[in-house]
């Protein structure tokens, strides 16, 4: 990232301060499912739905936030991440746009294609990599392997147990790049960086 977020030596021993926006519930409860599981302790981790579906939503309220905790040093966010996907979308009009934004305000993007679901259906060993031509299929998927499942209520522990299995599937994914920078890398499908976050309570969580 090109600037630095890290600490002043006056503020060395304040946690350091985590913003992770997302689009809506499913995400949501899959993330504060994370700060359950490991609990970190030297790290304060903020989560917001944008409630809005699209990666410009994301955006405008991460930058919001972070405005606002600029005017407090202790609450100044140190790393900011959005958690988008790309459901059919107009990469052209509505992601890569977005994403040149999120990139010149060093926010970390974490996106999935087709959907988040994806991600969640990585977590089962039965999953075999295969593109998805629209969220409602990969949705169908994941139902036939989690009949309880819904957007806004599901099973969380089912899926934490299994972090690992979905971490080693997600960084194949990341081989070419970790993060996606161009039009042509938003379109690989299927495709998600998930694991770039769980490393990255894996590696709070042992620091």
């Amino acid at each position: 990232m090109k600037k630095n977020r890290g600490r002043t030596s006056g503020t060395r021993n304040q946690k350091k301060n985590i913003l992770i926006v997302c689009e809506g519930t499913t995400e949501e409860i899959y993330i504060k499912g994370l700060k359950s599981k490991y609990r970190l302790a030297t790290v304060s981790i903020t989560v917001k739905e944008s409630s809005g579906g699209s990666a410009i939503k994301v955006f405008e309220l991460a930058k919001r936030e972070e405005e606002y905790n600029k005017r407090d040093k202790a609450k100044k966010y140190d790393e900011v991440y959005c958690i988008f996907d790309n459901d059919n979308k107009d990469i052209d009009r509505e992601i890569y746009p977005v994403l040149i934004e999120m990139r010149n305000n060093n926010y970390i993007p974490i996106y999935s294609n087709i959907s988040f679901e994806l991600w969640l259906l990585m977590h089962y060993e039965s999953y075999m990599a295969k593109t998805y031509n629209n969220a409602v299929s990969c949705e169908k998927a994941l139902k036939k392997l989690d009949i309880n499942y819904h957007k806004t209520k599901y099973n969380i522990e089912n899926y934490i147990n299994k972090i690992e299995l979905a971490k080693e599937k997600s960084l194949k994914f990341m081989k070419n790049f970790d993060v996606p920078k161009s039009k042509s890398e938003l379109s690989m499908n299927p495709y998600t960086n998930m694991a770039l976050l769980i490393k990255k309570f894996e590696d709070e969580s042992n620091s």
